[in-house]
Protein backbone atom coordinates (compact mmCIF):
# COMPACT_ATOMS: atom_id res chain seq x y z
CA UNK A 1 0.00 0.00 0.00
CA UNK A 2 2.57 2.30 1.27
CA UNK A 3 4.63 2.06 -1.84
CA UNK A 4 1.88 2.88 -4.46
CA UNK A 5 0.24 5.80 -2.60
CA UNK A 6 3.87 6.86 -1.74
CA UNK A 7 5.11 7.22 -5.28
CA UNK A 8 1.98 7.91 -6.97
CA UNK A 9 0.37 10.82 -4.63
CA UNK A 10 -3.51 10.74 -6.24
CA UNK A 11 -3.35 14.71 -5.52
CA UNK A 12 0.15 15.41 -7.48
CA UNK A 13 -0.94 13.46 -10.73
CA UNK A 14 -4.51 15.45 -10.89
CA UNK A 15 -2.93 18.91 -9.67
CA UNK A 16 0.08 18.31 -12.67
CA UNK A 17 -3.05 17.18 -15.10
CA UNK A 18 -5.50 20.70 -14.54
CA UNK A 19 -1.92 22.53 -15.19
CA UNK A 20 -1.52 20.90 -18.17
CA UNK A 21 -4.39 21.42 -19.88
CA UNK A 22 -4.96 25.13 -18.52
CA UNK A 23 -1.57 25.75 -20.48
CA UNK A 24 -3.23 24.42 -23.30
CA UNK A 25 -6.13 26.04 -23.16
CA UNK A 26 -4.52 29.13 -22.75
CA UNK A 27 -2.32 29.34 -26.00
CA UNK A 28 -6.00 29.07 -27.86
CA UNK A 29 -6.88 32.03 -26.24
CA UNK A 30 -7.27 35.42 -27.90
CA UNK A 31 -3.99 37.67 -26.79
CA UNK A 32 -4.89 40.90 -25.82
CA UNK A 33 -1.70 43.44 -27.12
CA UNK A 34 -2.26 47.51 -26.47
CA UNK A 35 -4.82 49.20 -28.60
CA UNK A 36 -6.41 46.31 -30.23
CA UNK A 37 -7.13 42.40 -29.75
CA UNK A 38 -5.01 39.82 -32.15
CA UNK A 39 -6.40 36.33 -32.59
CA UNK A 40 -4.17 33.28 -32.78
CA UNK A 41 -4.39 32.41 -36.18
CA UNK A 42 -6.33 29.41 -36.89
CA UNK A 43 -3.74 27.58 -37.94
CA UNK A 44 -1.78 27.91 -34.83
CA UNK A 45 -5.26 26.49 -32.93
CA UNK A 46 -5.22 23.39 -34.92
CA UNK A 47 -2.01 22.73 -34.20
CA UNK A 48 -1.97 22.96 -30.57
CA UNK A 49 -5.03 20.45 -30.67
CA UNK A 50 -3.62 18.05 -32.49
CA UNK A 51 -0.78 18.25 -30.29
CA UNK A 52 -2.93 18.04 -27.46
CA UNK A 53 -4.67 14.86 -29.42
CA UNK A 54 -1.13 13.60 -30.19
CA UNK A 55 -0.02 13.94 -26.45
CA UNK A 56 -3.54 12.90 -24.83
CA UNK A 57 -3.10 9.47 -27.12
CA UNK A 58 0.86 8.49 -25.76
CA UNK A 59 -0.36 9.19 -22.54
CA UNK A 60 -3.33 6.78 -22.98
CA UNK A 61 -1.09 4.36 -24.62
CA UNK A 62 1.30 4.65 -21.88
CA UNK A 63 -1.14 3.73 -19.16
CA UNK A 64 -2.38 0.77 -21.22
CA UNK A 65 1.24 -0.41 -21.15
CA UNK A 66 1.80 0.38 -17.25
CA UNK A 67 -1.39 -1.55 -16.54
CA UNK A 68 -0.59 -4.36 -19.01
CA UNK A 69 2.15 -4.86 -16.76
CA UNK A 70 0.88 -4.62 -13.39
CA UNK A 71 -0.59 -7.62 -14.13
CA UNK A 72 1.65 -9.93 -15.64
CA UNK A 73 4.34 -8.84 -13.39
CA UNK A 74 2.47 -7.37 -10.25
CA UNK A 75 5.81 -7.85 -8.14
CA UNK A 76 8.18 -6.41 -10.32
CA UNK A 77 5.90 -3.89 -11.28
CA UNK A 78 5.20 -2.91 -7.17
CA UNK A 79 9.32 -2.67 -7.24
CA UNK A 80 9.61 -0.15 -9.88
CA UNK A 81 6.94 1.81 -8.09
CA UNK A 82 9.57 1.81 -4.98
CA UNK A 83 11.99 3.30 -7.34
CA UNK A 84 10.77 6.15 -8.01
CA UNK A 85 9.03 6.96 -4.99
CA UNK A 86 12.60 6.74 -3.68
CA UNK A 87 13.62 8.73 -6.34
CA UNK A 88 11.24 11.61 -5.27
CA UNK A 89 12.07 11.38 -1.57
CA UNK A 90 15.73 11.86 -2.71
CA UNK A 91 16.28 8.53 -0.62
CA UNK A 92 19.16 5.78 -1.78
CA UNK A 93 18.18 2.21 -1.17
CA UNK A 94 21.66 0.49 0.45
CA UNK A 95 23.12 -2.65 2.20
CA UNK A 96 24.85 -3.00 5.49
CA UNK A 97 26.36 -6.24 6.73
CA UNK A 98 26.75 -5.91 11.23
CA UNK A 99 29.72 -8.08 12.34
CA UNK A 100 27.39 -11.03 13.83
CA UNK A 101 26.75 -11.58 9.84
CA UNK A 102 23.10 -9.56 10.35
CA UNK A 103 21.89 -7.71 7.14
CA UNK A 104 20.07 -4.80 6.83
CA UNK A 105 18.39 -3.26 3.91
CA UNK A 106 17.58 0.27 4.38
CA UNK A 107 16.90 4.20 2.46
CA UNK A 108 19.30 7.11 3.35
CA UNK A 109 18.73 10.50 2.53
CA UNK A 110 18.54 14.11 3.12
CA UNK A 111 21.28 15.95 5.05
CA UNK A 112 21.24 17.60 8.95
CA UNK A 113 20.41 15.73 12.54
CA UNK A 114 19.60 12.28 11.75
CA UNK A 115 16.46 10.93 12.10
CA UNK A 116 15.52 6.92 11.43
CA UNK A 117 12.10 6.01 10.76
CA UNK A 118 10.59 2.65 12.03
CA UNK A 119 7.84 1.03 9.17
CA UNK A 120 5.08 -1.29 11.77
CA UNK A 121 4.50 -4.99 11.06
CA UNK A 122 4.32 -6.56 7.62
CA UNK A 123 5.35 -3.43 6.40
CA UNK A 124 8.90 -2.17 4.67
CA UNK A 125 11.22 0.48 4.48
CA UNK A 126 9.11 2.11 1.49
CA UNK A 127 6.12 2.83 3.82
CA UNK A 128 7.35 6.22 4.77
CA UNK A 129 8.02 7.50 1.09
CA UNK A 130 5.52 10.24 0.89
CA UNK A 131 6.10 11.06 4.59
CA UNK A 132 10.07 11.48 3.93
CA UNK A 133 9.83 13.81 0.87
CA UNK A 134 9.01 16.65 3.61
CA UNK A 135 11.85 15.48 5.42
CA UNK A 136 15.01 14.99 3.49
CA UNK A 137 15.24 18.75 2.96
CA UNK A 138 15.58 19.23 6.63
CA UNK A 139 17.47 15.97 8.15
CA UNK A 140 19.41 13.07 7.48
CA UNK A 141 17.01 10.31 7.07
CA UNK A 142 17.67 6.76 7.49
CA UNK A 143 14.58 4.17 7.24
CA UNK A 144 15.80 0.31 7.43
CA UNK A 145 14.00 -2.71 7.19
CA UNK A 146 13.14 -4.30 10.67
CA UNK A 147 15.22 -7.45 11.15
CA UNK A 148 12.61 -10.20 9.96
CA UNK A 149 11.07 -7.92 6.98
CA UNK A 150 11.22 -6.64 3.67
CA UNK A 151 15.24 -7.32 2.46
CA UNK A 152 16.68 -7.46 5.74
CA UNK A 153 17.82 -10.65 7.21
CA UNK A 154 14.70 -13.24 8.15
CA UNK A 155 16.49 -14.93 11.65
CA UNK A 156 14.71 -18.14 12.31
CA UNK A 157 14.03 -18.58 16.19
CA UNK A 158 15.53 -15.23 17.14
CA UNK A 159 14.54 -13.02 19.79
CA UNK A 160 11.50 -10.43 17.92
CA UNK A 161 10.44 -8.60 21.28
CA UNK A 162 10.42 -4.62 20.51
CA UNK A 163 13.40 -4.69 23.39
CA UNK A 164 15.68 -6.97 21.06
CA UNK A 165 14.46 -5.41 18.08
CA UNK A 166 15.75 -1.65 19.58
CA UNK A 167 19.30 -3.42 20.36
CA UNK A 168 19.54 -4.34 16.64
CA UNK A 169 18.76 -0.65 15.59
CA UNK A 170 21.59 0.86 18.27
CA UNK A 171 23.90 -2.21 16.21
CA UNK A 172 22.59 -0.56 12.84
CA UNK A 173 23.40 3.08 13.85
CA UNK A 174 26.73 2.15 15.05
CA UNK A 175 27.39 0.73 12.38
CA UNK A 176 26.54 3.84 10.65
CA UNK A 177 28.47 6.18 12.35
CA UNK A 178 25.71 7.62 14.57
CA UNK A 179 25.86 8.02 18.32
CA UNK A 180 22.96 10.27 18.73
CA UNK A 181 19.54 10.17 16.55
CA UNK A 182 15.71 11.65 16.32
CA UNK A 183 13.48 7.99 16.02
CA UNK A 184 9.84 7.80 15.26
CA UNK A 185 7.92 5.01 13.79
CA UNK A 186 4.11 3.92 13.16
CA UNK A 187 2.47 1.09 15.21
CA UNK A 188 4.63 -1.16 15.71
CA UNK A 189 7.37 0.38 14.59
CA UNK A 190 6.27 3.26 17.40
CA UNK A 191 6.39 0.31 20.12
CA UNK A 192 10.45 -0.63 18.88
CA UNK A 193 11.13 3.61 18.87
CA UNK A 194 9.66 4.51 21.91
CA UNK A 195 11.32 0.77 23.56
CA UNK A 196 14.97 2.37 21.76
CA UNK A 197 14.13 5.53 23.71
CA UNK A 198 13.92 3.70 27.07
CA UNK A 199 16.98 1.56 26.40
CA UNK A 200 19.50 3.78 25.04
CA UNK A 201 17.84 7.75 26.64
CA UNK A 202 21.49 9.34 26.44
CA UNK A 203 21.48 8.47 22.74
CA UNK A 204 17.68 9.38 21.83
CA UNK A 205 17.24 13.80 21.27
CA UNK A 206 13.29 13.07 20.26
CA UNK A 207 10.55 10.61 19.63
CA UNK A 208 7.82 10.58 16.88
CA UNK A 209 5.34 7.48 17.93
CA UNK A 210 2.38 6.82 15.37
CA UNK A 211 -0.36 4.77 17.06
CA UNK A 212 1.68 3.10 19.23
CA UNK A 213 0.42 -0.85 20.39
CA UNK A 214 1.55 -2.26 23.24
CA UNK A 215 -0.50 -0.15 26.20
CA UNK A 216 -2.35 -3.40 27.61
CA UNK A 217 -5.06 -0.94 29.56
CA UNK A 218 -6.11 0.83 26.77
CA UNK A 219 -9.57 0.73 25.43
CA UNK A 220 -9.75 -2.70 22.86
CA UNK A 221 -9.70 -1.59 19.30
CA UNK A 222 -11.97 -2.92 16.58
CA UNK A 223 -9.01 -4.87 15.46
CA UNK A 224 -8.18 -6.23 19.20
CA UNK A 225 -12.28 -7.34 19.44
CA UNK A 226 -11.58 -9.28 16.14
CA UNK A 227 -8.04 -10.97 17.50
CA UNK A 228 -9.88 -12.12 20.63
CA UNK A 229 -11.86 -14.59 18.64
CA UNK A 230 -9.38 -15.53 16.63
CA UNK A 231 -8.87 -13.59 13.18
CA UNK A 232 -5.86 -11.77 13.10
CA UNK A 233 -6.26 -9.32 10.28
CA UNK A 234 -2.54 -8.44 10.08
CA UNK A 235 -1.71 -11.95 8.87
CA UNK A 236 -2.85 -11.98 5.25
CA UNK A 237 -3.67 -15.30 2.97
CA UNK A 238 -4.93 -13.97 -0.40
CA UNK A 239 -5.44 -10.51 -2.05
CA UNK A 240 -8.62 -10.48 -0.45
CA UNK A 241 -7.47 -9.70 2.87
CA UNK A 242 -5.03 -7.02 1.62
CA UNK A 243 -7.97 -5.35 0.51
CA UNK A 244 -10.00 -5.69 3.98
CA UNK A 245 -6.46 -4.84 5.57
CA UNK A 246 -6.28 -1.55 3.76
CA UNK A 247 -10.09 -0.73 4.68
CA UNK A 248 -8.64 -1.62 8.35
CA UNK A 249 -5.55 0.34 8.34
CA UNK A 250 -7.50 3.91 6.76
CA UNK A 251 -10.15 5.61 7.15
CA UNK A 252 -10.18 6.58 3.43
CA UNK A 253 -8.77 4.14 1.56
CA UNK A 254 -6.63 5.00 -1.14
CA UNK A 255 -7.03 3.73 -4.77
CA UNK A 256 -4.83 1.13 -5.57
CA UNK A 257 -4.44 -1.10 -8.74
CA UNK A 258 -5.48 -4.61 -7.87
CA UNK A 259 -2.66 -6.03 -9.64
CA UNK A 260 -0.28 -3.92 -6.85
CA UNK A 261 -2.43 -5.10 -4.21
CA UNK A 262 -1.36 -8.57 -5.01
CA UNK A 263 2.10 -7.92 -5.04
CA UNK A 264 1.67 -6.04 -1.98
CA UNK A 265 -0.20 -9.48 -1.02
CA UNK A 266 2.81 -11.88 -2.02
CA UNK A 267 5.42 -10.82 0.45
CA UNK A 268 3.26 -11.49 3.24
CA UNK A 269 1.75 -14.60 2.11
CA UNK A 270 5.43 -16.14 1.97
CA UNK A 271 5.81 -14.86 5.23
CA UNK A 272 2.53 -15.38 7.36
CA UNK A 273 3.92 -18.27 9.36
CA UNK A 274 7.10 -16.38 10.35
CA UNK A 275 5.14 -13.34 11.25
CA UNK A 276 2.83 -15.16 13.18
CA UNK A 277 5.75 -16.66 15.11
CA UNK A 278 6.87 -12.72 15.49
CA UNK A 279 3.78 -11.14 16.65
CA UNK A 280 3.50 -13.61 19.08
CA UNK A 281 6.78 -12.51 20.70
CA UNK A 282 5.32 -8.62 20.24
CA UNK A 283 1.80 -8.87 22.01
CA UNK A 284 3.79 -10.49 25.42
CA UNK A 285 5.40 -7.00 25.59
CA UNK A 286 3.38 -4.42 27.53
CA UNK A 287 4.84 -1.06 26.97
CA UNK A 288 3.88 1.24 29.50
CA UNK A 289 6.21 -0.50 32.43
CA UNK A 290 9.31 0.09 30.24
CA UNK A 291 8.89 3.90 29.16
CA UNK A 292 6.70 5.62 32.44
CA UNK A 293 8.26 8.51 32.98
CA UNK A 294 10.83 8.92 30.34
CA UNK A 295 11.51 12.35 29.72
CA UNK A 296 12.44 12.13 26.28
CA UNK A 297 10.67 14.59 24.31
CA UNK A 298 7.80 12.67 22.63
CA UNK A 299 5.35 13.57 20.22
CA UNK A 300 2.32 10.92 20.31
CA UNK A 301 0.31 11.11 17.01
CA UNK A 302 -3.00 9.21 16.37
CA UNK A 303 -5.77 9.05 13.70
CA UNK A 304 -8.95 9.97 15.84
CA UNK A 305 -10.77 6.61 13.68
CA UNK A 306 -7.82 4.40 14.56
CA UNK A 307 -8.90 0.77 14.15
CA UNK A 308 -6.15 -0.74 14.99
CA UNK A 309 -5.27 1.00 17.91
CA UNK A 310 -7.67 2.71 20.12
CA UNK A 311 -6.80 6.24 20.42
CA UNK A 312 -7.37 5.43 24.37
CA UNK A 313 -3.57 4.17 24.05
CA UNK A 314 -1.96 7.59 23.10
CA UNK A 315 -4.26 9.43 25.54
CA UNK A 316 -2.34 7.11 28.87
CA UNK A 317 1.10 7.11 27.12
CA UNK A 318 0.71 11.02 27.27
CA UNK A 319 0.00 10.86 30.64
CA UNK A 320 2.67 8.82 31.67
CA UNK A 321 5.52 10.66 29.57
CA UNK A 322 5.89 13.79 31.19
CA UNK A 323 7.92 15.54 28.30
CA UNK A 324 5.13 14.22 25.74
CA UNK A 325 2.51 15.60 23.24
CA UNK A 326 -0.44 14.35 21.76
CA UNK A 327 -1.80 15.40 18.31
CA UNK A 328 -5.33 13.65 17.41
CA UNK A 329 -5.55 14.31 13.20
CA UNK A 330 -9.70 14.19 13.20
CA UNK A 331 -11.20 11.06 10.67
CA UNK A 332 -7.58 9.26 10.00
CA UNK A 333 -7.36 5.82 10.33
CA UNK A 334 -3.97 4.24 11.75
CA UNK A 335 -2.15 4.81 8.72
CA UNK A 336 -1.87 8.38 9.56
CA UNK A 337 1.34 8.87 7.58
CA UNK A 338 -0.89 7.44 4.42
CA UNK A 339 -3.70 9.52 4.99
CA UNK A 340 -2.49 13.08 6.08
CA UNK A 341 1.39 12.63 5.24
CA UNK A 342 1.79 16.40 4.42
CA UNK A 343 -0.20 17.49 7.57
CA UNK A 344 2.27 15.13 9.96
CA UNK A 345 5.31 16.57 8.59
CA UNK A 346 4.21 19.77 9.35
CA UNK A 347 3.56 18.72 13.24
CA UNK A 348 6.46 16.67 13.23
CA UNK A 349 8.63 20.14 11.77
CA UNK A 350 6.84 21.91 14.41
CA UNK A 351 7.61 19.49 17.38
CA UNK A 352 11.38 19.41 16.21
CA UNK A 353 11.47 23.52 15.99
CA UNK A 354 10.73 23.11 19.37
CA UNK A 355 13.31 21.14 20.81
CA UNK A 356 16.55 22.63 22.01
CA UNK A 357 19.15 23.37 18.85
CA UNK A 358 21.87 20.48 19.53
CA UNK A 359 25.22 20.91 21.17
CA UNK A 360 28.22 21.50 18.64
Amino acid sequence: MAAFAGALDAHELRSLYVRSLQRIRSKTRTRQHPGRAVSISITSVVAWRKLALCLGAALVGLVGVITAFTWIAPEQALHLTYKFGRLLAHLERKDIYLTDGTHFAYLDGGGGEPLMLLHGFGGNKDYFLIFARYLTPHFRVVIPDVIGFGESSHLPGADYSPLAQAERLHALLEALGVSHTHIGGTSSGAQIALTYAARYPDQTASVLAIGAPGVSNARLSPYQEERIHGHNALLISNTDDMVRLLALLTERPPWIPRPLLAGMAAERIRDRQFQEYMFKQRRLDPLEARVAGLGTPTLLVWGSADKIVDPDAGRILNSILPNSRLILKAGIGHSVAIECPKALANDYLDFRSSLPMPAH
